[in-house]
């Protein structure tokens, strides 16, 4: 019976709380898929650290068997997040002072893991 149906007619008949539902369901599918980052990030004081080679660390934030690799350069940038400067103001003054660039991929990745907080 629903085969039959366009998609015009099942919304005329699914009623309001589908409508309603389906509206959560999609704002929640929007801000897993597009996380926001907070303005002020902070090193994690927890984090699990242990180098590796010269190049580069094994950094654990949520989990120890989830660890990110980042090069000694990136891990050196770290401390620079304090939690008391807004993201972009750490990012430029990173830039200034060393080779290292941070864009947005990178600090939702370092969010994601847990890294910063």
């Amino acid at each position: 019976m629903i085969k039959q149906l366009t998609n015009n007619e099942f919304s005329n008949i699914e009623g309001v709380n589908q409508k309603i539902i389906l509206q959560e369901l999609e704002q929640a599918y929007e801000s897993m898929m597009s996380p926001q980052l907070p303005e002020l990030l902070q090193k994690n004081p927890k984090l699990s650290i242990q180098q590796i080679s010269a190049a580069s660390f094994l950094v654990s934030g949520y989990s120890t068997f989830d660890p990110l690799k980042v090069s000694t350069r990136l891990y050196a940038c770290l401390d620079s997040f304090a939690g008391t400067e807004p993201n972009h103001v750490v990012c430029k003054t990173i830039r200034e002072t060393s080779i290292v660039k941070i864009n947005d991929e990178i600090l939702k990745k370092l969010h994601r893991f847990r890294i910063l907080v």
